[in-house]
């Protein structure tokens, strides 16, 4: 990809100034779905397989972090080109603990990071935020973490400045990453895409979804 619009209209010409991974925790046992969220039919392919297919066709490679049902995602994901599956053992204690389990296995980079139950991200958010980070780097601006938001409510795909990975290492992966990551001046970015605040926690949300990415 030799050159994107970002939101503000300057061409930025190389994937090299632009965040390039993009995390995705997918280790929770499902408790309120009727089925184990990761593998559930979405599209032509899951839940977990269509919100990774969004990041790689705009040119992200993904860390899935797998926990509940190891095995199994990493059956499912086995030579899928552009997805590395992390296993965070210690899944239960909590989202936090599995993005740390990528930021381990990643180092200190600027990355992007959402829930692998929210297949209804538009591929452009992804790079609306990616681009949005770039530009402020190259106008000289403080590196901040980055929301999307629709309707004025912040969503996912989050970026996080590398600068930030290790204060994030050190937090309780029980804890929760947003408040940590307004308190270092969080932006908030206006998007198109309702998709950036859907995650699938119950039947009826998985089961809605489904039906208006099929229609």
């Amino acid at each position: 990809m030799s050159s994107l619009r970002g939101p503000h209209g300057r061409m930025i010409r190389s994937m090299e100034r632009m965040v390039t991974i993009c995390v995705m925790p997918a280790a929770g046992a499902s408790s309120r779905m009727s089925g184990w969220k990761p593998l559930l039919p979405f599209g032509k392919s899951t839940v977990a397989g269509t919100a990774a297919a969004a990041a790689i066709s705009t040119g992200f490679s993904v860390i899935l972090v797998s926990g509940y049902r190891a095995p199994e995602l990493e059956a499912a994901f086995e030579g899928v080109r552009g997805v590395r599956v992390v296993h965070n053992p210690d899944w239960e204690a909590g989202m936090l603990g599995s993005i740390q389990a990528a930021l381990r296995d990643i180092g200190s980079v600027p990355f992007l990071c959402v829930p692998a139950d929210m297949p209804l991200v538009a591929p452009a958010t992804f790079l609306a935020v990616a681009n949005e980070a770039a530009e402020r780097l190259a106008d000289g601006l403080p590196d901040l973490p980055i929301f999307p938001t629709f309707g004025e409510a912040p969503g996912h795909p989050v970026y996080i400045p590398g600068k930030l990975v290790p204060d994030i290492l050190r937090q309780p992966p029980g804890g929760r990453l947003k408040p940590f990551l307004v308190s270092r001046g969080a932006l908030f970015l206006p998007v198109d895409d309702p998709g950036t605040l859907e995650d699938l926690d119950l039947p009826g949300e998985y089961e809605s979804a489904r039906k208006r990415f099929d229609a």
